[in-house]
């Protein structure tokens, strides 16, 4: 299936997004939010190869002037929590299987900080590995971790500018 890219430029005078699809020459339209953009490019690129709209893909490539860095540096950002998050709740996981029969769930889930209702679950799932054994993945976790380490927290990096 063909993907189409449609660049999107935010255009602050008029309040609305300028599209444009390179591929195709002459296809133009506007949006005046992001959504409106994705539908109305659709339709453009359907009338331009007069074919349906699920006969090809899109890949929106939205720009707004000036802002470009700061944008790709706070979506980074995101992608970083998001599996930040994903190691901890493994680790959490991980801790909860050895903490819990110890002390029991409320404290393991106060010391790790998720609910006794949590930790409930995560002692309800099936693994089959050894104290030591999640000890050393938590290790592993942790090792992981260290490389979402910034060198810097100087935060006026992040609202840097094209």
């Amino acid at each position: 299936m063909q993907t189409y890219r449609v660049e999107a430029t935010w255009d602050s005078e008029d309040r609305a997004w300028n599209v444009t699809v390179p591929e195709l020459g002459n296809v133009y339209t506007y949006g005046r939010s992001l959504a409106a953009v994705e539908s109305n490019a659709r339709d453009a690129i359907s009338t331009w190869l007069d074919c349906d709209e699920d006969e090809f893909d899109i890949a929106l490539v939205p720009s707004v002037h000036m802002m470009n860095d700061a944008i790709a540096r706070v979506q980074r950002l995101r992608s970083s929590a998001a599996q930040l998050d994903e190691i901890a709740i493994e680790a959490s996981k991980n801790l909860a299987q050895i903490l819990a029969p110890m002390m029991g769930t409320r404290d393991t889930g106060q010391l790790i900080g998720v609910s006794y209702q949590r930790v409930s679950q995560y002692r309800n799932e099936d693994q089959q590995q050894s104290t030591a054994e999640l000890i050393e993945r938590i290790h592993e976790l942790g090792e992981h971790l260290e490389s979402f380490d910034t060198p810097t927290n100087n935060h006026d990096q992040l609202i840097a500018v094209d």
